[in-house]
């Protein structure tokens, strides 16, 4: 088996463009050309030919990328509060030029593809699903996991060309888009007769029986409606940019992990009815595809293709289930189904902002650095029970509702998108209010 460093040998010019990439990024309004005034580069015979020149640290060369030396070491450096990743603080002139010593290049690419993650390979940081855990990435252990720290250095940049006499104007002030999104974990409580034997044993026989003779939509797990209203309050005040997604699974012959379970037959007549429900209300259908796709990635086409076929419809949109997204090759699987969207980069422990980044933009595979051109990540702030759970952040509703404030404040000042996730089973807890916390949430998105 090649070594890393063997398999980037040859992707020089792959880094090239994903270096630019990550600048028109930066900038913000690829419109405006702005990039090309930015060099990155230590040859000091090509800085006059730009506005801000970003030194390299040395971070995408052989020997040292895919290394241990190439990670991060506290404390960080900062410049006017930010926190720089790589570099140091120095800024200085040469004629018209900025020259600055912050990489904010290679800091920006190690939070949006991840980098940490795909490095570091210690056991200690990932919990029992594989997953690295949030408290153990930089960001939180840095104390940045709250801002979307990509977002600043993109402002510390516009900064720097204006500065250096370019016009170059910040974004709105606004949120661009909402993706209020549920994972159908869960459809339907007890709808089965293997589910009003699972409500006996739980000592709720009398409920589990009165949920499987009644109506579909009579189900305690049927909280589509009221996921709906509050929904459509959010599109009066924000006309045009408000998405509703519902992430259904679609497992394949049997192939499921024990975390897969409870799993349910898309052509089931009641299934059916919860799927037409939301396709009739206004409601996307993404793709949740398995924890057992997350050991097995060649699956997940064929999930993407059975959903697609019970469905009716052109599904192009992806989270995965338990948001265990471990391996490039994860990713390259939903390149593979057709999968052009992605919401799986949130942490499951602690909220906040994992890629660095509020806005969209293409997947970076970190094994060879390359810039995926038909897959968008939309990175996401918060899941329910990341809030609320006693083994994660053990919140109060009105502390996760004032967490949720701040992520929503940040998010709204660069520009951001605002991806929440809610389960429709989440609403029947009755140790936490999870309604009270959507309802907060979906009032402070409206204003």
């Amino acid at each position: 088996m090649c070594s890393m460093t063997q398999r980037l040998e040859k992707v020089t010019d792959t880094f090239a463009n994903t270096i630019r990439y990550i600048i028109r990024h930066l900038t913000g309004r690829p419109d405006c050309h702005a990039d090309e005034k930015v060099g990155y580069t230590s040859d000091e015979r090509q800085w006059q030919s730009y506005k801000v020149v970003i030194r390299p640290s040395g971070f995408f060369d052989d020997g040292t990328y895919g290394t241990a030396q190439s990670l991060p070491t506290l404390p960080l450096k900062s410049i006017d509060g930010t926190p720089i990743i790589y570099g140091d603080d120095t800024i200085t002139r040469q004629g018209d030029t900025i020259i600055v010593n912050a990489d904010i290049v290679a800091s920006a690419y190690f939070m949006m593809a991840r980098y940490e993650e795909y490095a570091d390979t210690s056991n200690d940081k990932r919990d029992c699903h594989d997953r690295f855990m949030g408290k153990e990435s930089l960001a939180h252990r840095a104390g940045f996991l709250d801002r979307p720290i990509v977002e600043e250095y993109g402002r510390l940049l516009r900064k720097w060309l204006r500065e250096a006499g370019e016009q170059i104007d910040e974004p709105e002030t606004e949120i661009s888009h909402y993706y209020i999104t549920h994972d159908l974990d869960m459809p339907l409580y007890s709808k089965t007769l293997r589910g009003v034997l699972g409500a006996a044993r739980r000592g709720n026989a009398i409920e589990g029986i009165r949920n499987f003779m009644a109506a579909t939509e009579s189900n305690k797990y049927f909280t589509f409606p009221m996921l709906k209203g509050e929904c459509d309050k959010l599109r009066n005040a924000h006309e045009g940019k408000v998405s509703e997604i519902v992430f259904v699974k679609s497992t394949v012959n049997g192939n499921i992990e024990k975390e897969d379970l409870p799993t349910y037959n898309l052509q089931d007549r009641h299934i059916k009815e919860v799927i037409e429900y939301l396709k009739d209300n206004g409601f996307e259908i993404g793709l949740h595809t398995s924890y057992y796709s997350g050991r097995h990635p060649h699956n997940t086409k064929e999930e993407a293709s059975k959903l697609r076929l019970e469905t009716g419809l052109d599904v192009t949109k992806n989270r995965y289930h338990y948001l265990r997204t471990l391996r490039p090759q994860d990713y390259q699987s939903l390149v593979d189904a057709g999968i052009t969207d992605d919401f799986t980069l949130g942490y499951a422990d602690v909220a906040g902002f994992r890629t660095g980044t509020c806005r969209k933009y293409r997947w970076i595979n970190p094994e060879n650095g390359e810039v995926a051109q038909s897959l968008w990540i939309h990175p996401m702030i918060m899941m329910d029970c990341t809030v609320g759970d006693k083994k994660y952040m053990n919140l109060s509703e009105d502390e996760g509702l004032d967490t949720m404030k701040k992520l929503i404040d940040q998010t709204r000042q660069h520009n951001g998108e605002a991806t929440i996730l809610f389960h429709n089973s989440v609403f029947c807890d009755e140790s936490y209010d999870y309604e009270k916390l959507y309802k907060g949430i979906i009032a402070e998105l409206r204003k």
